[in-house]
């Protein structure tokens, strides 16, 4: 009796995995499916729009160099650190 037991408990456990498994399967194919046509709709429209280089202004340059400052800064005292 406990045989048919854990046979019955198993078959609901792999039946709900396989559905799972099933189901999951079918979510990825429709987002791979929705991510490709966005892909190439986005690839279409950059290729209808001109290029128009890199455009940087000063208040995005600003924090790029302040960072770049830093780093270097902080590199300049590692040296200076094994120095001593």
């Amino acid at each position: 009796m406990s045989s048919e037991k854990s046979d019955a408990s198993g078959n609901w456990k792999t039946s709900f995995l396989i559905v799972g498994g099933v189901i999951g399967a079918l979510v990825g194919v429709v987002a791979a499916r929705l991510y490709s046509q966005a892909d190439a709709v986005a690839l279409e429209r950059d290729r209808q729009r001109k290029p128009q280089g890199l455009q940087l202004s000063p208040l995005t340059a600003l924090p790029m160099v302040l960072s770049l400052i830093q780093l270097l800064r902080q590199i300049s005292a590692l040296s200076k650190n094994d120095q001593s």
